[in-house]
């Protein structure tokens, strides 16, 4: 059933008598008057909603793709300005709102979309914006929404991406002028003063959705300036975009966007073609299982969703034909709470990087769906092999499965395991004749990919020595725990998603000590909270080296940057690698739909159809007519 609340009340009591004055340039005198006219949307009759919920009864099987992965529960808001707007409002997407550039994770390019790079250097990324690009309201997407967007993530806490603080110092623009063409260029200028980082501003053009200035102004001044309470309609109706789908409906079993034939990139970057299918659902279903049984169906076309033993899905198609299945993009990982014994010290935790089974767990717990792991935060493939060291990783490396340098860790560390007759293991003592305490690894319980890593990795540490256990929880603790330090350990996987500034940005988000926060507090990267700036062991070397390398232009000395910076990590192991995953898992069903990309025909890189460089996949797909 489509929702048509313009504002909920709890909101709408929350307006001041200011923000209900008519403001200048609008004839809105509440937030909800703003919103409608904003977007140009008329309450809809029950004829239109039996209309649109006619439509959706009877979506053509030919004109509809099916996709899952990204939501899980029943979506409430799509409100680009919410913390965690449901798919596809959030930031991570562009089939509604779109960012100044696409990444290509395959090519390692930044490839245009509502702009296309011009210049980067250590002082700024020019942009220059694409004339034809329209909102879907007719008007001109322009400069003024590029720098009212980043202004207002710039200068508001409560954007949802005000991330870009100390990233990006401003946004200047000027015109280009030829005989027969017109075409501003935007300036995102490096904050010198604070992180002094052109990578991540070559991230952020990626990633940073576009608002329109027309709309999101309004709102903002009809609600006394706040963002928040914006953010708290959920704006259930079609919105202003750029993008090539808008919304349509959802409900608790599902989400529908619907293709716009008028959409400016179809000219402009798809040589007049429209996308393929004409909806895409996002159905939600209750766990993998049932996706998994959906796509063997060919209920589904395409999934991110992980599911074992995929070559025995004969209608189940991947990016390989054979393992591993799937491309190498990212590094699960244990993270170490470094600050309490016997985490703290590094002989116990290279003893853990020793003690897992690698193999086992590609084996068992993800069907072979990886490479050999390699040690280290250097991954041996795609563009940041030209970083990787087979020798230093040969000469410092630990996370290698040997029973013998564990315990000779364990060792140096004096730690002394003691064992039963039955050979299992009872407790540690450490150092001062005491038993170490019990260390747990916490993953969210009914994630099975994920505990079946843990459960191995769990078996072969107590084989050797290491005092852990499963730590299996409910999601909701699982994620509120990872930025105050209330864990031991737990598994993720830190910059899941390549980028322009990979591997830089793995190590940032693991070691860094920037902004470092004791127990207790929130901290971004480091969650681990290893490297304390504080200790007399602290080793200041590793902030030099992140500080140094997004400025580097002599590949030399970035690769021997790398070396170094990748040579402490071994050495000090803060968290403990296990496999090597895809980006996202990316499987899909050719019952009505062909033409995927593969490792053999590679046009878009394996990823989901809604994100980054992957959407051209939407104007390349061929219904098959059910065959």
């Amino acid at each position: 059933m489509r929702k048509f609340s313009p504002l909920i009340l709890a909101i709408a009591a929350l307006l001041t008598l200011a923000s209900c004055k008519k403001e200048s340039g609008s004839t809105a005198t509440t937030l909800s008057d703003a919103l409608a006219q904003a977007m140009n949307y008329e309450e809809s009759d029950d004829a239109g909603n039996a209309k649109i919920e006619a439509e959706i009864a009877r979506l053509p099987r030919e004109e509809t793709l099916y996709l899952v992965g990204f939501q899980w529960s029943p979506p409430y808001s799509f409100n680009p300005l919410a913390g965690w707007p449901d798919w596809p409002a959030r930031p991570e997407f562009n089939l509604m709102y779109e960012q100044l550039t696409a990444f290509n994770s395959m090519t390692d390019e930044i490839v245009p979309l509502i702009g296309r790079v011009e210049q980067a250097n250590n002082d700024f990324v020019s942009v220059i914006l694409n004339p034809s690009a329209k909102w879907s309201d007719g008007k001109p997407l322009t400069a003024a929404d590029v720098v009212f967007t980043y202004n207002l993530n710039l200068n508001s806490p409560d954007a949802p991406c005000s991330y870009i603080k100390g990233v990006i110092k401003e946004v200047s623009v000027d015109t280009l002028r030829t005989d027969d063409l017109v075409e501003e260029r935007l300036y995102l200028w490096v904050d010198k003063e604070d992180r002094n980082n052109p990578l991540s501003v070559l991230d952020l053009i990626s990633t940073v959705p576009i608002l329109p200035a027309h709309v999101f102004e309004q709102l903002i001044r009809a609600a006394g300036g706040s963002v928040s309470t914006v953010a708290g309609d959920p704006m259930t109706r079609p919105h202003v975009i750029s993008g090539p789908y808008n919304y349509l409906m959802h409900s608790n079993e599902k989400i529908v966007v619907k293709r716009r034939d008028d959409y400016w990139g179809n000219n402009a970057l798809h040589d007049g073609k429209m996308p393929a299918p004409k909806y895409v659902v996002h159905p939600i279903y209750k766990g993998n299982d049932h996706s998994s049984a959906a796509l063997r169906k060919g209920e589904l076309d395409v999934s991110s969703n992980f599911m074992p033993r995929v070559w025995l899905k004969k209608t189940v198609n991947t990016w390989f034909e054979g393992e591993p299945y799937f491309k190498p993009g990212a590094i699960p990982m244990f993270i170490i709470n470094a600050t309490n014994p016997p985490l703290s010290s590094k002989h116990y935790r290279r003893a853990m990087a020793f003690g897992i089974d690698y193999e086992k767990i590609k084996n068992l717990a993800v069907s072979g769906y990886t490479t050999d792991l390699q040690p280290g935060l250097i991954m041996p493939f795609s563009a940041e092999s030209a970083y990787f060291s087979q020798e230093e990783v040969d000469k410092y490396g630990a996370s290698i499965f040997d029973p013998e340098r564990a315990k000779e860790e364990l060792r140096l560390g004096g730690f002394k395991p003691q064992f039963d007759k039955k050979g299992i293991l009872l407790n540690v003592i450490g150092p001062d004749g005491n038993p170490v305490p019990t260390v747990g690894i916490m993953c969210p319980s009914g994630w099975t990919d994920f505990e079946l890593v843990v459960k191995n990795a769990v078996e072969s540490m107590r084989s050797v020595g290491i005092d852990v256990r499963e730590n299996f929880v409910d999601g909701s603790k699982y994620y509120s725990v990872m930025e105050t330090g209330d864990f031991d350990l737990y598994f993720d996987t830190p910059a899941s998603m390549r980028s322009k500034s990979t591997p830089w940005s793995r190590f940032e988000v693991i070691m860094s000590s920037r902004n470092f926060r004791p127990i207790g507090q929130r901290m971004q990267n480091n969650k681990g909270r290893w490297n304390n700036p504080e200790s007399s062991e602290h080793i200041s070397q590793v902030d030099s080296l992140l500080n140094a390398i997004p400025l580097m232009e002599n590949e030399e000395q970035k690769k021997e940057a790398y070396k170094l910076l990748n040579r402490i990590y071994m050495e000090e192991q803060p968290t403990l690698p296990v496999l090597y995953r895809p980006e996202e898992y990316y499987e899909f069903s050719t019952k009505y739909w062909t033409n995927f990309p593969t490792e053999k025909n590679p046009y878009a890189p394996p990823r989901m159809p809604v994100a980054s460089a992957g959407t051209r996949m939407l104007w390349e797909l061929v219904p098959t007519g059910g065959r």
